[in-house]
């Protein structure tokens, strides 16, 4: 069983979270995917010189630990941003290197080029049904013939369904028992569709908004619109944005819609959409195409940035006049409050003196009090029966 090896040359329990937020009682790896690891261990050892792809993995303790168990040649799918840096610092921490290609660990993006000839599939199972199904498609599409998919998660997080969303893909699915409250789906036996594939994106016309929003399975309110985006979207009035806007920012974009919306009402602007998410960013940058073409001056290729970054790590300070937020309180399964923070200290840094910071949260949040705190200068400008809006001017 797992443990003795791995555990002797790879101790998951010195993974780090960081640059997520750490505290006693959060972990970097738990019995997934120690569970996940135990299943890999006598196909790796069968065929070390296989590729092996992980999707989803959080701080590094499936690739790392596929290095660990002697493969060589990794490639690694993380949406995240934060889990792309955490599984990069683990790697320097924890083997001594300088770069990811010396433990042989490629990073990927979510295209059929990640998935191709994939000999094993290692991932933690995503909450988002729709994602996984995307991921299984993809898995038995572009993988190996014989490719191996060993899905895990901590039984609590386990959607009721995930295991009916590989049978469409595959065509031996299985579930193990419990082990350390953690279980393993084992997909095998890929069925191979015809035809082209296309990323999954669902196009949704809002009439309310006269507009459309674009986004792919995994992103915040999928194929709808946010009922919290909805209500600030409403407050982006000219009372409310300040007079002289250079650079707007959407900070968290999700979706677009707010990018979107921004590069309508402000046509002398330019705009930068961030997300930690890639697969948000490709959304972003889809509902943006297809609410355009945007009326002003500028070249419109110009007028906007779709990053992905954590946060605003690659803004310059004090540049930027406007930016608008609708903050995450969750990271993965668990309430985060960094999460909202971390954003509101990248807003004070990039804000020029007298920018303005534009935030919706839930009501029963105390967001009122740290933007004040951290920014400046902060006052109510909308309340509904559970959204707040306010604006914040840096001083």
């Amino acid at each position: 069983m797992f443990g003795g090896f791995l555990m002797e040359h790879f101790p998951l329990t010195q993974l780090r979270r960081w640059p997520d937020w750490e505290s006693n009682n959060l972990f970097a790896s738990d019995a997934a995917d120690r569970l996940i690891l135990d299943n890999a261990k006598q196909k790796i050892a069968d065929n070390p010189a296989g590729t092996v792809l992980t999707v989803e993995d959080s701080y590094g303790a499936l690739a790392l630990g596929a290095h660990a168990l002697g493969a060589r040649s990794i490639r690694s799918i993380q949406d995240s941003a934060i889990a792309e840096a955490a599984l990069k610092a683990n790697a320097r921490r924890l083997f001594q290197v300088g770069s990811l290609e010396e433990l042989g660990i490629a990073h990927c993006g979510w295209t059929p080029s990640a998935f191709d000839g994939v000999d094993l599939i290692l991932m933690r199972v995503p909450k988002d049904l729709g994602l996984l199904r995307m991921i299984a498609e993809l898995a038995a599409r572009f993988a190996s013939p014989h490719v191996t998919v060993i899905a895990g998660a901590m039984t609590k997080h386990l959607p009721a369904r995930a295991t009916d969303s590989f049978h469409a893909s595959f065509a031996s699915v299985s579930r193990s028992l419990a082990e350390r409250k953690a279980r393993v789906i084992l997909a095998l036996q890929p069925i191979r569709h015809e035809g082209d594939w296309h990323l999954p994106f669902v196009d949704e016309v809002d009439p309310d908004l006269h507009m459309t929003v674009s986004s792919l399975p995994g992103v915040f309110s999928h194929a709808s619109v946010d009922i919290g985006t909805r209500f600030l979207i409403s407050q982006l009035t000219s009372d409310n944005l300040p007079d002289s806007v250079n650079l707007a920012v959407d900070l968290g974009c999700g979706s677009g819609l707010l990018t979107s919306h921004l590069l309508k009402v402000l046509p002398h602007a330019s705009v930068v959409a961030t997300d930690i998410s890639s697969l948000a960013t490709l959304s972003t940058e889809r509902t943006i195409a297809m609410n355009g073409p945007y009326t002003s001056q500028m070249d419109e290729a110009k007028r906007y940035t779709v990053r992905r970054d954590m946060g605003l790590s690659r803004q310059e300070d004090a540049s930027v006049d406007l930016i608008v937020c609708n903050p995450p309180f969750h990271s993965g399964h668990a309430v985060n409050p960094h999460a909202a923070r971390s954003l509101f200290v990248d807003a004070a840094r990039t804000l020029k003196p007298g920018g303005t910071l534009i935030t919706v949260f839930n009501s029963h949040l105390p967001h009122k009090r740290t933007l004040e705190r951290i920014v400046g200068p902060t006052t109510q400008i909308a309340r509904n029966h559970k959204f707040t809006v306010t604006r914040t001017l840096r001083i």
